[in-house]
Parts: structure tokens; sequence; C-alpha cells
């Protein structure tokens, strides 16, 4: 939100609320599904730990199987996250 992307007032701040929309969701997403820990995250950082993870999609048996490099710990955090994603979308 450093720059904003054109001259024209409106579409500036259709960019803007997009960006707060955004962060505002960051938010919600690092309090309800994130361990507590991360609280004093930043994007980045969260995006970091979770995003840019290496990993490769696989398919075998008629299934598809998401495999990472993680250690265990990153591992059951990724999963603990997840389990709570999950739980946040059935409960609505």
């Amino acid at each position: 939100m450093e720059q904003l992307p054109c001259g024209d007032a409106g579409a500036n701040a259709v960019f803007f609320r997009i960006g707060v929309l955004a962060y505002n969701l960051f938010i919600g997403f690092k309090r309800l599904a994130c361990p507590t820990a991360w609280a004093s995250q930043t994007i980045a950082t969260v995006r970091w730990r979770l995003v840019q993870v290496a990993g490769r999609i696989l398919r075998h048996a008629g299934r598809v199987i998401l495999r990472l490099v993680l250690d265990a710990e990153a591992l059951a955090c990724w999963h603990t996250i997840r389990q709570r994603c999950w739980a946040l979308g059935v409960a609505t």
C-alpha cells in the first residue's frame, strides 16, 4: 500500500479498500487458525512459514497427495492450522 496504482481517486479508493479487507482477513486468520505464538507475526512471516514451503503434488492410486518438506514440529503446526480452518468452514 506504499504506492497508489493510478491518479484516479475512485480507483485508488477501491485499491485501498481491497488492501484493508485483505489485512482484516489476515488478522482474522491469524487469530482464529494460527497458533497463539504467531500473534505478533507479520504477513510476510506467516506467508514464509505457510506458503513458501517446498512441496510436490502427486497423483497416486486415484488420489491427490500433497508432499511437504517440513520437520515434524512444523508439520504438526501446519495440520493444526488446516484443521482449524476446516472447522471454521464447517461451522458456517
